[in-house]
């Protein structure tokens, strides 16, 4: 309810969410595991939870479990090639001095500020 300008609509939508867990539709154990789906996500709205129940993803993350480790291939690069990668030494950028203008192809003059 805090995030809300108002109070009041944050109490709206909480009411909007119990209002969820009462109707026949939905029930309460239903709306339990959305509302638990949705915080872990950090998806804290009304509309959130009640896309969460429309299309029966509730208990998705319970069924895709871990698949396991990547499986030894000749093709499949670990992350000693990302880290060989991201060690390399990149050029310095080019830093051009306050009021200086840089003139692009299409004859477009760029000043720098600070």
């Amino acid at each position: 309810m805090t995030k809300r300008p108002h109070s009041q609509q944050g109490f709206r939508s909480s009411l909007g969410v119990l209002r969820l867990a009462d109707e026949k539709k939905y029930g309460k154990a239903r709306v339990e595991n959305a509302c638990a789906r949705a915080l872990r996500h950090r998806a804290v709205s009304y509309k959130s939870v009640v896309v969460i129940l429309q299309h029966r993803l509730e208990d998705a993350d319970e069924k895709h479990a871990d698949k396991g480790a990547v499986p030894e291939h000749e093709n499949v690069r670990g992350a000693h090639y990302y880290h060989r990668l991201h060690a390399r030494p990149r050029g310095r950028a080019r830093t051009l001095p306050v009021g200086a203008g840089l003139r692009l192809p299409d004859s477009t003059v760029v000043f720098a500020r600070v």
